[in-house]
């Protein structure tokens, strides 16, 4: 399938993309690989890939829950283990092992020491879709909802942050922290903003953005950043700068839904086409 949504690099080397009929391997030698019609991960939507610290590969498929491949075994939970929705739109961890994990509709959940716990109003949290995380320097989640706003997650607080705080959309897509900790926050519509020093601000199709609708960051390896978006393909910010590439350049697609820098340095694009 060539609808590619989500890619890592493994600790071995090895790239994991997923697409929406399923999950395929590339090796460091650069094979391909997919799974066989009657593995557990052949043609599921995958909406997220994530490797934790411990080296557990997590898969979220967007209709049949999580799937951990750890030591060569694949194991599957969903809402019989206690996840709140089999509808996973995106994965994150943390240095301590702790899986975040977003759900499309029935908000945020996080697996820790082997259990399940899902947030909702009763704790702060009253979006129910879960489109993005990123974890800062400083250790706070961040994660950005459909229509609900930003969230950070700090000493156990949830605390949100929507248009009325300086946003453009409360429609977020994407989150990136880059070297300097300055948190980079795609929206869907309202262009890129950025939080720095407690302050937002944003750039638009004004300063250079070739598409105000926002999929995929990454940083770059100039200190810059790379930009997925949904109709204007890839964009490079650099000191204010925009530089596009699109198909003329050489893309298969201008729809950019994933990206990822690998160990080498190597950009990989993930796209519709």
């Amino acid at each position: 399938d060539n609808n590619i949504r989500s890619i890592l690099e493994d600790s071995d080397g090895n790239l994991w993309v997923g697409t929406r009929a399923g999950v395929v391997r590339r090796s460091p030698g650069g094979t391909f690989m997919g799974f066989p019609d009657e593995h557990i991960l052949a043609g599921k939507n995958v909406g997220a890939v994530y490797q934790d610290v411990e080296g557990s590969l997590w898969v979220g498929t967007r209709a049949t829950g999580l799937t951990q491949l750890r030591d060569g075994a694949f194991t599957t939970y969903g809402r019989a283990e206690g996840l709140s929705d089999d509808v996973i739109l995106s994965l994150h961890g943390d240095d301590a092992g702790t899986l975040w994990i977003g759900t499309w509709g029935k908000g945020l959940n996080r697996y820790k020491d082997g259990a399940f716990e899902s947030f909702g109003n009763q704790d702060g949290v009253s979006s129910k879709s879960i489109l993005s995380f990123e974890i800062g320097r400083d250790g706070s989640l961040w994660f950005g909802t459909n229509g609900n706003g930003l969230y950070r997650y700090a000493g156990g607080v949830f605390e949100t942050f929507r248009k009325t705080d300086g946003l453009t959309s409360n429609l977020i897509f994407a989150l990136h922290e880059d070297a300097e900790g300055v948190l980079w926050i795609g929206t869907f519509g309202g262009g890129l903003n950025r939080y720095v020093d407690g302050k937002f601000d944003s750039f638009g199709a004004d300063d250079g953005l070739p598409d105000t609708h926002i999929q995929a960051m990454t940083s770059a390896e100039d200190g810059g950043v790379w930009i997925g978006t949904y109709s204007g393909g890839l964009a490079h910010l650099r000191d204010g700068k925009f530089t596009t590439y699109g198909e003329k350049q050489g893309l298969s697609d201008e729809d950019v839904a994933a990206l990822y820098r690998d160990a080498d340095g190597n950009l990989w694009v993930g796209t519709s086409g």
